[in-house]
C-alpha cells in the first residue's frame, strides 16, 4: 500500500498503467525534490475543427518543457504529487495560500516553488494523452471562454513579486503572439510577391476582403461592449475603420513591391527556413511522444523505472498494480480515439491563437469575472473574492 503521498488528479485525466507508483518512486529516488508533476499531450479527434487546434497550440509549450528539461519548469494541476508531510501543519504556507483567495492550486504551487527554489520533477510515464473535444473545442465561443479562463488564472497572485512575474509573462506572451500574428501574413504576402503579380494580386484581394468583413464585426462588438460599460465607443469605432483603410493600403503597397533589396529576400527565406525547421521539430516531437505514450499504455502493470533497491521496487510494484486500474489504463482508450494531426490546421491554429491572445489578455485584465463549469468567480487584487452560481 502506497502511503505518505498526496495526489492531485483531474477527474478526466487518462493515466498510463503504473503512473502513480512511478511518480511516488521518483520522489523516493530524489529526496531533494519537492514534488512530482505530469504533463498533458493534447490530441485531437479525427476531423477536429480549428478551435481544437488553437487549444492544442496553447498547451504545446507544456510538452516542450517536459521534453527538454529534467527539472520541470511548469507545474500542471491535472497530475501532481507531494509528500504528505508538506501539507501537515502547513510548514511552507501552501494551504494558507489556497485558503486566502487562492484560485489555482497548481499556480500557487508553482509560485511557492519559484520563491523557495524547490525542485519539481517529472517522470517519463507522466506524459499523459488528453483528447480535445466537447463544447470547449467545438466552437469559437467555447474556445474564447477557455482562453479567458487560462488568462484569468494569470491575473491571480499571492504577493507583489508573484504579480510582477505573472504580468511579465502576460506581456511577453502577448508580444510574442502579436509578432507571430503579424509576421505570418506578412511572410505570405512577400512569398506571393516573389511568386508573381497575379498571385500577389489574388492574395491582396483575399486579405482586403478578410479585413473588410472582420473589422465591421469588431466595430459592432466594441460598440455593444461600450454601451454595456457606459463609455463612449465612437472614437474606437472610428479608429477601427481607419485601421481598415490603412491595412488595405499596406496590403496593396506590399503586393506592388516586386523589386526588393537583397537583405529583404534573405530575411524572407530565413523566415521560411525557420518555419520549416520548426515544422520538422514539432513533427519529430509529436512522433516520439506518441511512441512513448503507446509503449506506456501497453506496459500493463510491469516495466521500467530504473535500478532500485528491493524495498523501493516492492513499494512501486504494489502501487502500479493497485492504483492505476491494471493493464491498459485509460491512456490506451484515448490513444485509440485520437486522429492524426493536421499540420496545416495546427499552423492555422497557431495564427488564430496568436491573433486572439493579446485581445483576450486585455479583455481579461479589464473584467474581474469568469465562468468555469457553470460557476462564476470574481477577483480583486489578485484574489478570488466571490464564488457563486
Amino acid at each position: 500500500m502506497l502511503r505518505g503521498y498526496v495526489l492531485f488528479l483531474d477527474d478526466d485525466v487518462a493515466l498510463h498503467p503504473g503512473t502513480i507508483g512511478r511518480l511516488a518512486d521518483e520522489l523516493e529516488k530524489d529526496p531533494s525534490a519537492f514534488m512530482a508533476t505530469g504533463y498533458p499531450f493534447d490530441l485531437v479527434a479525427p476531423g477536429a475543427a480549428l478551435p481544437a487546434y488553437a487549444v492544442l497550440v496553447y498547451h504545446l509549450p507544456l510538452s516542450i518543457g517536459f521534453a527538454v528539461s529534467r527539472r520541470a519548469p511548469i507545474v500542471w494541476g491535472g497530475c501532481m504529487m507531494l509528500r504528505a508531510r508538506e501539507l501537515r501543519g502547513d510548514p511552507r504556507g501552501l494551504l494558507q495560500a489556497w485558503r486566502d483567495g487562492g484560485y489555482s492550486d497548481d499556480l500557487s504551487l508553482a509560485a511557492l516553488c519559484t520563491r523557495l527554489d524547490l525542485p519539481v520533477v517529472p517522470h517519463r510515464a507522466a506524459l499523459l494523452p488528453q483528447l480535445l473535444g466537447g463544447a470547449v473545442c467545438g466552437s469559437w465561443r467555447g474556445y474564447w471562454n477557455y482562453l479567458r479562463r487560462q488568462l484569468f488564472v494569470l491575473d491571480t497572485y499571492q504577493d507583489d513579486e508573484n504579480r510582477r512575474l505573472h504580468y511579465a509573462f502576460l506581456a511577453c506572451h502577448s508580444w510574442a503572439s502579436f509578432s507571430i500574428a503579424c509576421s505570418l501574413p506578412a511572410a505570405l504576402l512577400q512569398l506571393a510577391c516573389l511568386a508573381g503579380p497575379s498571385a500577389a494580386a489574388l492574395l491582396a484581394a483575399a486579405c482586403d476582403e478578410l479585413v473588410r468583413r472582420s473589422l465591421p464585426l469588431a466595430a459592432a462588438a466594441w460598440a455593444r461592449t461600450a454601451a454595456a460599460l457606459g463609455i463612449d465607443g465612437g472614437s474606437a469605432v472610428s479608429g477601427l475603420w481607419a485601421a481598415q483603410e490603412a491595412a488595405a493600403a499596406l496590403v496593396a503597397a506590399v503586393c506592388r513591391c516586386q523589386g526588393r533589396p537583397l537583405w529583404q529576400a534573405a530575411a524572407l527565406w530565413l523566415f521560411v527556413c525557420s518555419v520549416a525547421l520548426a515544422q520538422c521539430s514539432l513533427a519529430y516531437m509529436a512522433a516520439e511522444s506518441l511512441t512513448l505514450m503507446r509503449a506506456l499504455s501497453e506496459e500493463g502493470s510491469g516495466g521500467g523505472g530504473g535500478s532500485r533497491d528491493n524495498s523501493k521496487t516492492s513499494r512501486a510494484e504494489k502501487s502500479r498494480k493497485h492504483s492505476d486500474g491494471g493493464g491498459g489504463g485509460g491512456s490506451a482508450a484515448i490513444l485509440r480515439k485520437a486522429g492524426p494531426i493536421s499540420w496545416p490546421r495546427l499552423w492555422a491554429g497557431l495564427w488564430v491563437e496568436s491573433a486572439v491572445l493579446p485581445l483576450c489578455v486585455l479583455w481579461t485584465l479589464w473584467h474581474d469575472g469568469i465562468e468555469w463549469s457553470g460557476i462564476r468567480y470574481r477577483k480583486r487584487h489578485g484574489k478570488v473574492v466571490v464564488v457563486g452560481d
